[in-house]
């Protein structure tokens, strides 16, 4: 069975932003392509379906859900990366269109987390990201600017 982990920042989004821009359609993907291979994805969300009513997500917003305690979610989204075969990382995800990418730093502790362990890492890295020459991008195996374009290309990616 292969494991893939979704990466990316979540302060700032809403439950559905994450939902409906990265997490259901990578699933759906998947689904489509799985080859009789399970796939199983794992997310940062699960267990967190309190946030589903909370609006946009913040450390006040989380305080009282005990899996978002944040020792307990830096513990488990390592050990899920060290579990994985697949890490896919998402720069793309904005609070809004118009709003700035933020900087997701505990995005960048899982990549090299993982890189350090030798998995496959895939980066959404949108072509209008202000840090797309960073110290991390050269840690990405493969890039697409998009979830869809992920998406139509993981036929040729997976599986692995």
């Amino acid at each position: 069975m292969k494991r893939i982990y979704l990466a990316g920042k979540i302060e700032g989004l809403t439950w559905d932003n994450w939902m409906d821009n990265y997490e259901l359609p990578l699933r759906k993907a998947f689904s489509e392509i799985n080859n009789g291979e399970p796939i199983q994805v794992l997310s940062p969300m699960r267990g967190k379906e309190l946030l589903k009513d909370r609006g946009v997500i913040t450390g006040s917003v989380v305080n009282d859900i005990p899996m978002c305690e944040a020792s307990r979610v830096v513990n488990r989204d390592l050990n899920d990366v060290a579990n994985c075969d697949i890490l896919i990382v998402n720069f793309a995800l904005k609070a809004s269109p118009t709003s700035s990418y933020p900087s997701p730093v505990g995005t960048y502790l899982e990549i090299g987390f993982a890189k350090g362990r030798g998995k496959f890492i895939i980066g959404i890295v949108p072509l209008d990201y202000p840090f797309r020459q960073h110290y991390f991008f050269p840690m990405l195996d493969m890039v697409f600017v998009s979830v869809s374009d992920l998406c139509d290309n993981l036929p040729d990616i997976l599986p692995r």
